[in-house]
C-alpha cells in the first residue's frame, strides 16, 4: 500500500510521464528501442537510487510524516533523481539516452547548442549544476525531512531557492526574446504537438516557480521561528 501510495504522489506521477511519454510519442519507435531506453544504464541506475535512498531512510527510522510534508520529501526526491539528474542533467546536459534527448531538443532547441555549435547554452550551463549541485542537495532535503534533522528546514530553503532561480534564469531569456528556440502555439491551436512540446514541455517550468517559492517561504519562517522542520504526525 506504501509503494502504491507513492507511486500515486503528484510529483511521481509527474515525473513517470515525462520518462514514459518518449517511449510512445513516435509511431515509429520499436519495441527494441523500447527496451533499450527502459534498460539504459543510467535510467536504471537512476530508478536503483531512488530506492536504495528510500531503503536507507526506512532502515534508519524514517519518522512518521503528515500528508504535506510527505509529498515535500518526494518533491525533492523526484527532482533530485528523475529531473535534475536523469532529464536535465544527463539527458539535457550531458546527451545520453538518444530516445529522450530527441525531445528535449524539439522542446528547447538551445539543447543541441553543445552538438551543433559547441558552444554552452544557459539550459546546458544549468544541467551541470542540476547534476552536481542540485541533486545532492535535493536527495539531502529529502532525507533531512524524512528523519526530522534539524538540518532539514536550512535545506529545504537552500534547494528551493536553486530550483526558483534556476527556472527564472532558464526561461526569463526565452520569453523576454520572444521565444526564438522553443516550439510554441502562437494561434492556440492546442494541436498534439503543441501541448506535448509546449503547453506540457515548456508551461511546465512555470511549476518550478510556483512549488519551490511555497517551499522557500515555509523554510524561511521556519528558520525564522528556530523550527527544524519535517513536521511528526502527532
Amino acid at each position: 500500500m506504501s509503494f502504491l501510495a507513492a507511486m500515486m504522489d503528484p510529483t511521481a506521477v509527474l515525473c513517470m510521464s515525462c520518462v514514459l511519454i518518449p517511449m510512445f510519442k513516435d509511431p515509429g519507435t520499436t519495441a527494441e528501442d523500447r527496451w533499450e531506453y527502459a534498460t539504459d544504464p543510467i535510467m536504471v541506475g537512476t530508478f536503483l537510487g531512488m530506492v536504495l535512498v528510500s531503503l536507507l531512510v526506512r532502515w534508519q527510522g524514517g519518522k512518521p510524516l503528515a500528508g504535506c510534508e510527505r509529498r515535500k520529501a518526494r518533491w525533492f526526491l523526484w527532482n533530485g533523481f528523475v529531473i535534475h539528474f536523469l532529464m536535465d542533467g544527463m539527458v539535457g546536459g550531458f546527451g545520453q539516452i538518444p530516445l529522450l534527448l530527441a525531445q528535449y531538443e524539439v522542446v528547447d532547441k538551445r539543447y543541441n547548442s553543445v552538438r551543433e555549435t559547441g558552444t554552452y547554452s544557459i539550459p546546458v550551463t544549468i544541467a551541470f549544476l542540476e547534476v552536481f549541485i542540485w541533486t545532492p542537495l535535493c536527495v539531502a532535503t529529502y532525507y533531512a525531512i524524512r528523519r526530522g534533522l534539524p538540518s532539514a528546514a536550512p535545506l529545504q530553503l537552500c534547494t528551493a531557492l536553486l530550483q526558483l532561480i534556476g527556472t527564472i534564469i532558464f526561461t526569463l531569456p526565452e520569453v523576454l526574446e520572444g521565444f526564438p528556440n522553443i516550439v510554441t502555439d502562437p494561434h492556440l491551436e492546442f494541436t498534439l504537438h503543441h501541448i506535448t512540446y509546449f503547453w506540457f514541455g515548456f508551461g511546465l517550468n512555470f511549476l518550478w516557480v510556483v512549488v519551490p517559492l511555497v517551499y522557500l517561504v515555509e523554510a524561511f519562517g521556519m528558520c525564522a521561528a528556530g523550527h527544524p522542520g519535517g513536521k511528526k504526525v502527532e
